[in-house]
């Protein structure tokens, strides 16, 4: 079974929208992510190492935050939108849980319940830069998908990994934000008469949607036009082409056809976005003139 981990393309490209909007210039090669439908998938830290870009660029660890509110109104019509009507934090944590697991991304967040209460957790939290925005996206979409319940003041007691000032900022986004936890986990209390009623709000397990062709489409988009290959495909994957191309056979899938297919559907979405002017598609695909995408495209 192939294993690697994706996200939608909407938050990567969400953030380049941030970016233009601040005039800070992010480097070219992610310029191809653009391109990309929302509902696409890419390899999950690209988005890790775009915010870290942003960080090591501008200067300010805090960025984060401004960007936060800058994206809320977006990232919540897009993230939030498929929730249903639930009326208690509880209830709309799981729901925002089993959404986000079966539509937008493979990563281990886990969802627990207990009596009293229910716990969304980044098991895996590292100090890295990858760990540290995964955990504060964590907390804000949760965040985001509690709001407006009628348990409104209902008790959320949020723990971060590592120590306060590794987590800096966050005690502004939050009142009861503990520190020094082993993983990253936010905890809703149930209400009353769902504790007393012994409710059960998780009904069964998540399952992810996402299937081995989104995956590996995944980790093409990733790779410049130029570049894509078998071999490269195979290397960004993490085995080699004969080991890819024997597990994708399962799925009666073909290594090749899924490279090929990329490379034509990518140039045409170029092209078709400019216009059909053919020497600028050309140059967005990596090429110097018109011939090298023209070749490209011919071996296939």
């Amino acid at each position: 079974m192939l294993k690697y981990k994706v996200r939608t393309a909407f938050l990567t490209k969400s953030v380049l929208r941030y970016c233009d909007h601040c005039n800070f210039s992010v480097p070219d090669e992610y310029d191809k992510y653009r391109w990309l439908e929302d509902s696409d998938h890419v390899r999950f830290n690209v988005l890790n190492d775009l915010l870290l870009t942003i960080e090591r660029g501008s200067g300010d660890k805090f960025f984060v935050f401004d960007m936060f509110r800058f994206l809320s109104v977006e990232w919540g019509d897009y993230f939030l939108g498929d929730l249903n009507d639930a009326e208690t934090k509880a209830q709309r944590i799981v729901e925002y849980f089993e959404v986000y697991k079966s539509n937008y991304s493979n990563l281990n967040w886990s969802l627990t319940e207990c009596a009293t209460g229910v716990t969304l957790s980044n098991p895996i939290s590292q100090m890295n830069h990858i760990s540290k925005y995964e955990d504060l996206m964590l907390f804000y979409l949760a965040r985001s998908s509690m709001l407006n319940c009628i348990d409104d003041n209902a008790d959320v007691e949020v723990m971060m990994p590592f120590s306060r000032d590794y987590h800096i900022d966050i005690v502004n986004l939050s009142h009861g934000v503990g520190f020094d936890n082993r993983c990253a986990s936010i905890f809703v209390h149930k209400t009353k008469e769902q504790v007393q009623n012994n409710e059960r709000l998780i009904v069964s397990s998540s399952n992810c949607n996402i299937q081995t062709y989104e995956m590996m489409m995944a980790a093409a988009h990733c790779i410049p036009f130029e570049l894509l290959d078998v071999n490269s495909l195979s290397f960004t994957i993490g085995v080699s082409p004969k080991t890819l191309q024997r597990q994708l056979k399962k799925d009666n899938l073909s290594l090749r056809l899924i490279v090929n297919n990329e490379k034509t559907n990518r140039a045409k979405k170029i092209l078709r976005i400019n216009d059909g002017n053919v020497k600028k598609t050309a140059y967005d695909c990596g090429y110097t003139n018109p011939s090298g995408l023209a070749k490209s495209l011919n071996r296939m």
